[in-house]
């Protein structure tokens, strides 16, 4: 149990207000069900827009960079969330050192300036032991997002910190699995991998779950290239794997940011066919390379954790779940993408390229106000668990539907 010091947490807070807010319903708190002949049931519910309780300042330790994908849709996504809720949130203020140290160093500097809770975005679990002891020292709650625990020993430690809520993230082997299994089932036997640098944790998990896809006595993954840093790394990796292994018939990408770089690559060689490819984490471009048959299929459509990370931090804060087994243990489940369809739906309702910007994301304002206990005092653990767990297009489409301009 979370033994959070209330006078250092919840400074400032209305605690007054907000207990006896507890006391009364969504109704009685302003929440309005709305549709079009909708029974109460299954009607939607319009959650107020205001609340008494004292803003909170967090410190995130990821960045807002103009990278097209995965780190464009999460800030627009916890962009809008914060707002929704009142909360400040301070981003990753040095864009010059995107390693591990920088994340520590981002959650040294939230340390200092005395920020009321953090989000972790860790790229190692070393690094993680670190930030842990400066949030404890600092007597700040924080939680991951996008990332577990992989190193034993380091969960050990870092779960015994009172001020450790817990992780949001993705089962990072099993959407590798996914579609490394749609890549076998397409007929595919001889597979080369590509991979950025090794030591993220994500990264190493996707690995793990392609490679146990590929556990068949007649499929081989020919060759494992890691290190490649950018674009270029990619395209020549791509060319100088081909050639070695001309039979090859699969090409598995750690994260989908390669997929242009690899499809070049082919274009090179004069490739007339594209080989099937798969992947983990969405590409805007990825509609495109779907529609032509370079992508078979690709698992992502998960930048709105650490969003939920931030609810459930604020939740956490305001004590709603001081009686909560701790750590919290939430997973959040990828969306699979395997036709041009099915992307552009997913363009549609998850992402901002569209005249709605605030219903065409996974989370918008109301859904992220109803699974706040500042919005709503009934909103409990199990919301956001069940909102990660189910998380899928369809889901999203079917809380949108009333909200969403056509």
């Amino acid at each position: 149990m979370i033994r959070l010091k209330i006078k250092r947490v919840l400074r400032g807070i209305a605690v007054g207000a907000v207990a006896c807010a507890m006391c009364f319903s969504a109704s009685a708190c302003g929440a309005i069900p709305i549709g079009s002949g909708s029974s109460a049931s299954t009607a939607q519910v319009i959650y107020p827009e205001t609340t008494d309780a004292k803003p909170l300042t967090i410190g995130y330790t990821f960045w807002d960079l103009p990278i097209d994908g995965f780190v464009t849709e999460q800030a627009n996504q916890i962009k809008l969330v914060s707002e929704a809720l009142g909360v400040n949130l301070i981003f990753n203020p040095d864009v010059t050192d995107l390693s591990a140290d920088g994340v520590v160093k981002s959650a040294r500097g939230y340390a200092e300036q005395g920020v009321d809770g953090m989000i972790v975005i860790n790229f190692s679990d070393e690094s993680l032991l670190e930030i842990s002891q400066i949030c404890e020292d600092s007597e700040i709650p924080f939680i991951q997002a996008t990332r577990t625990i992989s190193d034993k020993e380091v969960a050990a430690v870092v779960e015994q910190n009172p001020y450790y809520i817990g992780r949001i993230h993705e089962s990072e082997y099993s959407a590798a699995y996914e579609v490394g299994r749609k890549l076998i089932e397409n007929g595919a036997k001889n597979i080369i991998m590509l991979c950025p640098e090794h030591g993220d944790v994500a990264y190493e998990a996707r690995a793990n779950g392609f490679r146990d896809a590929c556990e068949e006595p007649d499929v081989n993954i020919l060759e494992e290239t890691w290190g490649l840093a950018d674009d270029k790394d990619a395209r020549e990796a791509t060319i100088d794997l081909l050639k070695k292994y001309p039979e090859t018939d699969g090409i598995f990408v750690i994260r989908c940011g390669f997929v242009p770089s690899v499809v070049e690559g082919q274009d090179f060689l004069g490739k007339r066919e594209y080989i099937p490819m798969v992947g983990v984490d969405f590409d805007t471009s990825l509609g495109t390379y779907i529609e032509n048959g370079a992508v078979l299929a690709a698992a992502g459509g998960h930048h709105a954790d650490a969003s939920l990370s931030l609810i459930t931090l604020v939740n956490a804060i305001r004590g709603s779940y001081d009686e909560v087994k701790k750590p919290i243990d939430i997973n959040y489940n990828m969306m699979v993408i395997d036709s041009p369809s099915a992307f552009a739906d997913y363009e549609k309702w998850c992402l901002n390229y569209n005249t709605d910007f605030e219903n065409g994301q996974i989370l918008n304002p109301n859904d992220a106000r109803g699974l706040c206990v500042d919005f709503n005092p009934d909103a409990n653990l199990n919301d956001i668990i069940s909102f990660a767990e189910n998380m899928s297009l369809e889901a999203v489409k079917d809380r949108h539907k009333g909200f969403m301009k056509e």
